[in-house]
């Protein structure tokens, strides 16, 4: 039996890298791409497509990690990358100042340069191909000069707006993307909108999206860009890219130094046992079970009666916290605290009533989705709901589901004191279903990206973390249904990861029923900690409950933040430039209860 020979195998080159992601070219006229031969001899002219192409050369090639191309090791090179950086946000600028036109002559140069290296191989490794990589690098910074505000609201309206590259953006993405407030679906110049920024890419290869943070620890991809990110194509997870109202520049009102309040609202307060049931026995010697949640803790009454109860005592949680001074911008409740029916109607029962609301998020129980034709019959799911509001009353809602099921182990069973309805010599997993896997990242007035996790996705690196880290929001809230949120447990080693790399804020919030249920180790005393934030550079700061409370007030400020490459390119004045700190937190109580007497 004779042996392959691997290096006798087909070898991956410039070309064929070329000719993957621009398979009908580098400038197709028509969106259905038409019969017309594939020409790569013309630069894209669509700023985003060449991205994907040079960002995926530099990706599987890591030639950005060579010296003599991103990093300088003398003198001499240092002083060669500080002009080569210059020399990428002039050109860079001038590219992003128009939407779509012909690039400088020296891009054309640099990509001639590319096209002849076609079939020079992309992974031959150090000191090999050094011509078409410092072409590949020059354009790749040139290229995300030329994206900067990409996917951001301007400052201001100027009457030629729609001339440059990031405003053409802005007003596709409002005119195509069906979930923009009071627009109309239609297929424009980018038909991938919101999963990517490319035209001719095609969206299951890969996918281009903006981004906020820039890492300032490790050498990778990430770190070369600050506008652009490069993403796996549609597929195994899905990222999604949304605005954040309909208005087509930042509000006056809303400044970067803003504060930005969040009311945590740890509900619900008490969990029984019988809100865990059976979901499917196990079948075998070796076959885990299946857990379902049933909210039990919901007050008791039919919908409408419920929304009026969880929106009045929201209501009064808000009444009392703005009583102190300084209004609530956003509400968090934890992982699984309502009804998906409920959330969507108490979201904007609440706005009605509380106008400077930005943003609302919480985790529900949601049904099923459709059994699919023949298939088996799907699972409920356990998502984030989100609801952001704009000054014009527009909302936006949308859900991501859970990533990755919690499994119920025998320590776990006994420290939630669950042995009695879970047989503890058994695992145990969450039934829900985990098909079509999102990562949504949404921008908040300041121009702020932020996502939401729910409990294992914040640990599981594949294969949501990947792209959180690519993309980089400013702050990251993980919803979870744990124990008490200490800064030495699994939730503050994770979200420590997030703040050094990608810079992340994180905030994680478990319900004050879980933590109550939750035996602590003996000699440890018991804590009401329901919340822990962490920010980059400080260690994790515990948040907890300490007299009773029924909220906690958490007070952020909104702070500039410098941003450098690895080929230190700094970062023009565009969105994602903002660092979230935690400036104040305090406790709010509810000295009247009449009313909320279901809350017991």
């Amino acid at each position: 039996m004779s042996r392959v020979n691997a290096f006798s195998m087909p070898t991956m080159t410039v070309g064929s890298v070329i000719q993957e992601l621009l398979p009908f070219g580098s400038n197709p006229m028509e969106l259905s791409f038409g019969d017309e031969e594939p020409n790569w001899e013309i630069v894209p002219l669509w700023a985003p497509d060449l991205f994907a192409v040079v960002a995926t050369l530099a990706e599987r090639s890591g030639f950005y990690a060579e010296p003599g191309i991103a990093l300088s090791t003398t003198a001499s090179g240092r002083k060669l990358k500080r002009r080569r950086a210059a020399q990428a946000e002039s050109m860079g600028a001038d590219w992003g100042k128009v939407s779509i036109g012909v690039p400088s002559g020296q891009v054309l140069t640099l990509w001639e340069r590319l096209l002849t290296a076609w079939g020079a191989p992309v992974c031959a490794g150090p000191g090999f191909g050094k011509r078409w990589k410092d072409a590949a690098m020059k354009l790749l910074a040139t290229v995300d000069e030329a994206c900067a505000g990409v996917g951001y609201a301007p400052d201001d309206i100027s009457p030629d707006r729609s001339q440059t590259l990031a405003t053409f953006v802005l007003e596709e993405y409002l005119s195509a993307v069906p979930h923009a407030p009071k627009r109309k679906s239609k297929i424009g110049f980018l038909p991938f909108l919101p999963y990517s920024l490319a035209r001719a890419v095609p969206a299951d290869r890969a996918c281009v999206l903006p981004k906020a943070l820039t890492p300032e620890v490790g050498c990778t991809l990430r770190s070369m860009t600050h506008n652009l990110s490069l993403l796996p194509g549609i597929g195994e997870v899905t990222a999604e890219w949304r605005l954040t109202s309909s208005q087509s520049a930042k509000p006056a009102s809303i400044k970067e130094s803003s504060p930005f309040n969040l009311l945590v609202i740890p509900y619900p307060y008490h969990i029984n046992s019988a809100d865990f049931s059976v979901g499917r026995a196990p079948d075998g010697s070796d076959v885990d079970g299946y857990f379902q949640l049933n909210a039990g803790w919901m007050p008791k009454g039919n919908e409408r009666d419920q929304v009026k109860k969880i929106a009045d005592f929201i209501l009064a949680l808000i009444k009392a916290a703005e009583a102190d001074g300084g209004d609530v911008n956003a509400i968090i409740l934890p992982e699984s605290a309502l009804p998906l029916a409920i959330a969507e109607k108490v979201a904007p029962a609440v706005w009605d009533k509380c106008r400077h609301l930005e943003m609302f998020i919480t985790g529900v129980l949601s049904p099923p989705p459709a059994r699919p034709a023949g298939g088996e019959p799907p699972f409920p799911r356990n998502e984030a709901f989100v609801a952001r509001f704009n000054e014009n009353g527009d909302v936006d809602q949308y859900c991501q589901a859970k990533h990755h099921r919690w499994r119920l182990d025998s320590t776990q069973i006994e420290n939630y004191g669950l042995s009695h309805v879970l047989n503890a010599a058994k695992s145990w997993w969450e039934k829900i279903d985990l098909a079509d896997r999102r990562m949504i990242f949404g921008l908040d007035s300041r121009q702020a990206v932020v996502a939401a996790l729910i409990c294992e996705d914040l640990a599981r690196y594949d294969p949501v973390l990947p792209v959180l880290a690519a993309i980089g929001p400013n702050l990251v809230i993980a919803l979870l249904m744990d124990g008490p949120q200490l800064g030495h447990r699994w939730p503050g080693r994770h979200a420590t990861v997030l703040a050094d790399d990608p810079g992340a804020a994180v905030l994680t919030v478990t319900s004050l029923g879980m933590v109550r249920r939750s035996t602590p180790p003996r000699g440890v005393s018991c804590r009401d900690c329901v919340a822990l934030w962490t920010e980059r550079g400080k260690p994790p700061k515990e948040l907890d409950l300490t007299s009773g409370g029924h909220a906690l007030f958490l007070a952020l400020s909104a702070q500039s933040r410098k941003q450098k490459t690895l080929d230190i390119r700094s970062q023009r004045d565009s969105g994602g430039l903002i660092e979230y700190k935690l400036s104040g937190c305090r406790e709010i109580t509810l000295t009247d209860l009449q009313n909320f007497a279901w809350l017991k």
